[in-house]
């Protein structure tokens, strides 16, 4: 069996700033539609129209709040994990001390 060592501070922090980035992400997303929809303003014509309706439907939901939600799911694995190792680290000391 391979050795499996958990750095429980390092790993705290890590479950910390992919959280952080998460949220980034969501935002960056939102900044990106604002920006996108900004920028074909003016256009006019059934293309413009098209473009809207595909940015609506298919992409705003993911830059606004899927990537940073599949981020976020990454986080909260990482999290499960790592109370899992300190749980089971507390009942083999447990264990061992009799408690």
């Amino acid at each position: 069996m391979a050795a499996c060592r958990v750095e429980n501070a390092k790993m705290v922090s890590a479950v910390e700033e992919i959280a952080s980035i998460a949220g980034d992400l969501n935002s960056a997303g939102s900044e990106f539609i604002k920006a996108f929809n900004s920028a074909i303003a003016d256009m006019q014509g059934a293309s413009k129209d098209a473009l809207s309706e595909f940015i609506q439907t298919k992409v705003q939901k993911f830059v606004e709040e899927d990537i940073g939600t599949a981020v976020k799911g990454m986080s909260d694995l990482l999290e499960g994990n790592r109370s899992n190792f300190e749980q089971v680290d507390q009942q083999l000391a447990s264990s061992i001390s009799g408690g």
